[in-house]
């Protein structure tokens, strides 16, 4: 389970010139290993806060199950978000033990989504993937590489939903960025970019801790 919290100071440039417009925090862990976690034409694994208190994560450009393929063969970037250093609009605040203060709570349910090989899910899944959530809607904010998303939870049906804010770091539209957000349901039997969910359930992840495997 997440122990740590990671806070991001929120920029309008991607220079962080000036004041910061905002900030957002999110759950994370102590130490490498956490599970893959797929985005619109990326994933992200081993996310945790460093001995030295900063913020790192790896970053696969082009797969969404965190591994390198022979028609990708583009190894994962590892970031590192400091508080003196910008990366693409944020700097750190703190990388700290405990909970998020504007989390709903801790994480109590565990998404698992199949992934394919292709965005139309045909054949097989190529790899299985865990995450933590929540039993409702109200988790914080998450920025990602040119979104964000929210309110990440699995429902009493047993699907999972999330609000992705597209071009917006903070979960909000502007009046330069007036798109809603884009409300996205996985379940069980409908491809969404290349995954399907495979379960959504209590209780904690089997592999959160363990490393991912990206050999193959």
């Amino acid at each position: 389970e997440p122990s740590m919290c990671a806070t991001l100071k929120i920029y309008d440039n991607r220079k962080c010139n000036g004041e910061p417009t905002g900030d957002v925090s999110f759950p994370t862990f102590s130490g490498p290993g956490s599970s893959c976690h797929a985005m619109t034409g990326y994933s992200l694994a081993n996310q945790y806060c460093t001995e030295e208190g900063t913020f790192r994560q790896d970053v696969y450009s082009l797969s969404q199950v965190c591994r390198t393929q022979w028609w990708n063969p583009i190894p994962p970037s590892t970031q590192e978000y400091t508080t003196d250093k910008c990366l693409y609009g944020f700097k750190l605040a703190s990388c700290v033990p405990g909970p998020c203060s504007d989390d709903k709570s801790a994480p109590s349910m565990c998404a698992t989504l199949d992934g394919y090989g292709d965005q139309k899910c045909s054949g097989e899944p190529v790899k299985k993937m865990s995450f933590p959530t929540y039993s409702e809607p109200g988790s914080s904010c998450v920025p990602l590489l040119g979104y964000s998303v929210q309110n990440q939870h699995c429902t009493e049906e047993g699907t999972f939903q999330q609000d992705v804010y597209f071009l917006s770091h903070t979960c909000k539209t502007q009046w330069w960025n007036p798109i809603s957000p884009q409300a996205q349901e996985f379940t069980t039997d409908k491809c969404l970019y290349g995954f399907k969910l495979a379960s959504c359930a209590p209780g904690p992840c089997d592999d959160d801790d363990a490393a991912m495997d990206t050999s193959n």
